[in-house]
């Protein structure tokens, strides 16, 4: 249609990868890459692979809070020598030091990582697995994080946008979210959480030209129409951390009852809700 803007331009295209960017403007939340920006001094050591774990750098205040580690970010920190890990740094490949805080070693991997460059100590945070890069579905992705019951888990915490937290599910509640975790059964990908988007603003404001979908891609005909889009889907949307008795986070979970999508590693289909 003549004069629509591509929402990637200005308005911003939601499809495939683009969509994390409307999900970050209603929520500014972060997801492995997302969670890989994290302000540091070097942007190029923001994450690394060891073995088939995914960790992206950390700060020491969330280390301490998340994790119990009080670091001062010096050699005194490291624990176990576990080898090398490499970084690419203007196009090199740069080895460090890692270690892994505990003295015992994690059954599955280790939930931190410290990664020594130079004089200085970094915590790194395991954010996923390299064996999930595939549309996992969730009982896989609970399989790789050790998510075997409701007992697993040691906690589950919902924030609003700003990083308030809007609840903390009670003991007697978890069994009821595990239940409903299990049920978001397989990956939709990314098309499918477009349709997702789409589906829920042709539910509310009927078919037209405002809002149009194709291959996989939302475009809005002008402002009006992608704010009155923002608005309806960014209603009820929430952040989730779900904490795990074996150490792990899967950690800015990101639930949008309307268009009825849990992002936990990828993207699945809401089939109850899970908060009132």
């Amino acid at each position: 249609m003549a004069g629509n803007k591509r929402i990637s331009q200005r308005n911003v295209c939601i499809a495939a990868v683009l969509l994390l960017m409307l999900l970050a403007w209603v929520l500014a939340w972060r997801f492995v890459g997302r969670r890989m920006e994290q302000a540091m001094t070097d942007t190029q050591y923001t994450h690394f692979i060891y073995e088939d774990a995914i960790y992206a750098r950390c700060t020491a205040q969330l280390a301490a809070e998340s994790y119990g580690l009080k670091l001062n970010g010096t050699a005194a920190d490291c624990g176990t020598a576990l080898g090398k890990v490499q970084f690419t740094v203007d196009g090199v490949t740069v080895h460090c030091e890692a270690f892994a805080p505990q003295t015992e070693p994690h059954p599955i991997a280790e939930p931190v990582l410290l990664v020594q460059r130079g004089d200085e100590v970094f915590p790194y945070e395991l954010v996923g697995f390299t064996a999930l890069s595939e549309q996992p579905s969730i009982t896989e992705v609970c399989a790789a994080y050790g998510i075997a019951s409701a007992e697993d888990i040691l906690s589950v915490t919902v924030y609003d946008a700003d990083g308030a937290i809007l609840r903390q599910l009670a003991e007697e509640e978890l069994p009821l979210f595990y239940r409903r975790l299990i049920a978001l059964g397989e990956d939709m990908g990314a098309d499918g959480q477009a349709q997702a988007y789409y589906d829920a603003y042709i539910e509310k404001y009927g078919e037209g030209d405002a809002l149009t979908i194709e291959n996989g891609t939302i475009e809005a005909a002008d402002d009006a129409a992608y704010q009155q889009a923002m608005e309806l889907w960014g209603t009820g949307m929430c952040r989730v951390t779900m904490k795990l008795k074996n150490g792990f986070r899967l950690a800015d979970m990101v639930y949008a009852p309307v268009p009825e999508v849990f992002q936990v590693y990828g993207y699945y289909a809401i089939t109850e809700p899970f908060f009132e």
